[in-house]
């Protein structure tokens, strides 16, 4: 993802480069300077445009997350930094993203969004936290935690 807006904005630095070669080598007049600045100016805006990134801090504590909507639009970098009391792995349905999260340490994802929709945000509960239950009802058949819906991802249309 970051190595496409690199290069969208290595391309429009090219551009500009050629453009303003030419217009020093030509006769320099008014009319060619404006129009490259133009150019320049409508490249540089629509690369900037697409590099946005929109920055979450989400709080996950025990049974919901905070704020429990994220909603960002299509086309955005998004960008989730994520601080938990409880360990697990949260799923981003839609985009099939996991991201394991730790009590004590911020986790980051980051994502462009591609799809829109309004997507699940669940928490599956890690191995150890199977294992740790298991050992509570040792002898009895248990099933696997189910996982549990904690927020929505809602991506708006452009």
């Amino acid at each position: 993802m970051l190595l496409g807006i690199r290069t969208g904005l290595v391309t429009v630095g090219l551009i500009a480069l050629v453009l303003l070669t030419a217009v020093a080598c030509g006769s320099g007049a008014k009319a060619q300077s404006e129009a490259v600045t133009e150019v320049v100016t409508e490249a540089v805006t629509e690369a900037v445009t697409e590099a946005v990134t929109e920055a979450i801090q989400v709080r996950f504590d025990r049974e919901k997350i905070s704020p429990d909507t994220i909603q960002v639009t299509h086309g955005d970098m998004v960008k989730i930094m994520i601080e938990s009391i409880e360990p697990g792995q949260l799923h981003f349905h839609g985009y099939d993203i996991e991201v394991d999260v730790v009590p004590g340490a911020l986790a980051e994802v980051s994502f462009e969004a591609r799809v829109t929709g309004t997507f699940k945000i669940t928490l599956h509960p890690t191995e150890e936290d199977s294992e740790h239950e298991a050992g509570h009802e040792a002898g009895h058949e248990t099933e696997h935690e189910p996982d549990r819906q904690l927020g929505t991802l809602v991506v708006a249309p452009r």
